[in-house]
Parts: structure tokens; C-alpha cells; sequence
């Protein structure tokens, strides 16, 4: 029996309102560094080129739509900069 298997099955066997509150437990958890929609990861792009433009070299414009994936994808801001910068 697959492992996913064994363990719906011993969910099974707890009561209902034991096993209903550890998936709910399971779905909440989420990483430290949680994913941004869209808007949001364009708006702290916006937000720190303007504040750090004069150390960045030009050809980091070309890196924006990489950058706004990173940030989506929970990537602190300056960690994905300093990312497509060397890259």
C-alpha cells in the first residue's frame, strides 16, 4: 500500500473531529517567505530600485520580469536583485 495510502487510512481511524483539525493544520502551514501576488512584488521592485538606482548597473532593467518571479516566488527583494545582477 502506497504511503499516502497508510496514512489516510490512519486518519481514518482517529474521530472525525481529530482528523479534520490536523488537515487544517497541514494547509495553514506555510514557509517563512510566503509568495507575493504580482502587484505587490512590482510595487517593492519599484519601491527599492528607487531607493538603491545608483548601485545598480543599467542592464538590470532587462532582469525585471525575472526579478518579479523571484519576488512572487518568495524571494526576499535585495536577495533577487543582487540574483540577476550576477547572474
Amino acid at each position: 500500500m502506497p504511503i499516502l495510502g497508510v496514512l489516510i487510512g490512519m486518519y481514518q481511524l482517529l474521530p472525525k473531529s481529530e482528523w479534520q483539525h490536523k488537515a487544517v493544520a497541514i494547509k495553514t502551514n506555510k514557509p517563512t517567505g510566503s509568495a507575493l501576488k504580482r502587484e505587490d512584488a512590482k510595487q517593492q521592485i519599484s519601491q527599492y530600485y528607487q531607493e538603491h538606482k545608483a548601485q545598480f548597473p543599467a542592464s538590470i532593467r532587462q532582469q525585471r520580469e525575472k526579478i518579479i518571479e523571484l519576488i512572487m516566488d518568495g524571494v526576499p527583494v535585495e536577495e533577487a536583485f543582487k540574483q540577476c545582477i550576477y547572474a
